[in-house]
This record gives C-alpha cells, structure tokens and sequence, in this order.
C-alpha cells in the first residue's frame, strides 16, 4: 500500500510541471495582467484583456472560446495585437498565432464588453476550450520544439466581474482545467 501511494505521488509531482510548462491563457483588467478583478460600473465599455502566462516551454498558437457567465455586460467587439493572426471569434472560438516563438507572458488580445453598473457579484469572464480543440475539451497552444509544433492542453483561467467583499469572496486567479485520466496519459506518450 505505502508503494502506491509514494508512486500515486511520484505520478502528481511529474504531471504538475506539465500544465505549468505551457502556461494558462486568461483574462485580465491590464495588459501586464496584474489584475483579474472587473469592476462593472456604470454605462462604460470594460476590457478584458487575454494573455497567456508563465509560458517557460515557448509557444506560437492558443486556442480557445471566451465565455460569460453571470455578467449582464454585453459583448461589444474584439482585437488581435497588431502582428498576430487569428481565425475565428472569441464567443465563437478563436485561434491566435504569434509572429514569433513566445517564451514568457504574453498579451495578444482583448474582448470589450458594454457594462451597465447591474453584473452581480461574482460573475465570470473565463477562457474555455475550442469547439474544435484537437485535446477534446481542453484549452490547447502549440509549441515550438519541431516545424509543426506539438499540441499541448493549458488551463483556461477566468476573470471575475464584481468580486464582492467579505464575506462573498470569489478568487480569480486559479486557472483550472477539466480532464480525464486518459489525456493526463496520452501528454506523455
């Protein structure tokens, strides 16, 4: 018993660096992504600006959908950073490359959102996978290790509108990821 639990350790502790090799795409209120609280107040436009973050294993591609849940800000438009290429939308799904191989935190997108002063507490503004994701449900990016690049899963973190104070507490920077024990294995073969 005491050898499988060491080697269900051993597994955890060799899968963490995995996600956080490649980084996690989410949503922030700068462009530094200092922040990831929303204030929606009053009849302004808010941007939410996309990046992808702690990238130590270099990337060219991210993929994935934005999605609003419990927000009544509505969806007013969205740009690409001069440079880059995207196909698609980000309600749709949307897929970003970058001009050159990227290394470290990145931002390379932003979503503007009409807000009225009316979003409740706690409502988010997450980064989700792509319909057509090759790692079924799961945010992907593509590396630079060959001419193709490999295709690698990343958490989708989100944003918060309205974090609200003690004793509603909503904590935005926790990127997380849905998965199954088969695409943890199929990372590694």
């Amino acid at each position: 018993m005491k050898k499988f639990v060491l080697t269900i350790l051993a597994l955890t502790f060799a899968a963490s660096p995995a996600f956080a090799q490649w980084g996690d795409v989410s949503g922030y209120n700068d462009q530094g992504g200092a922040s990831c609280n929303i204030s929606d107040v009053g009849f302004v436009v808010h941007d939410v600006f996309i990046l992808l973050k702690h990238n130590s294993g270099g990337a060219r591609v991210a993929k994935f959908r934005v999605q609003t849940t419990g927000t009544t800000m509505g969806y007013v438009g969205e740009s690409v950073v001069p440079g880059f290429v995207s196909i698609g939308t980000a309600q749709a799904g949307i897929e970003v490359a970058f001009p050159t191989c990227q290394s470290s935190d990145l931002y390379f997108m932003k979503v503007s959102d009409f807000g009225q002063g009316t979003s409740p507490q706690c409502s988010y503004f997450s980064i989700v996978p792509h319909p057509g994701s090759e790692i079924g449900g799961q945010v992907i990016t593509v590396d630079c290790n060959n001419p193709f690049g490999n295709i690698h899963a990343i958490p989708g973190g989100q944003a918060i509108i309205n974090p609200g104070p003690p004793p509603v507490q909503c904590d935005c920077n926790v990127a997380v990821s849905e998965t199954t024990w088969g695409s943890i294995k199929a990372l590694y073969r």
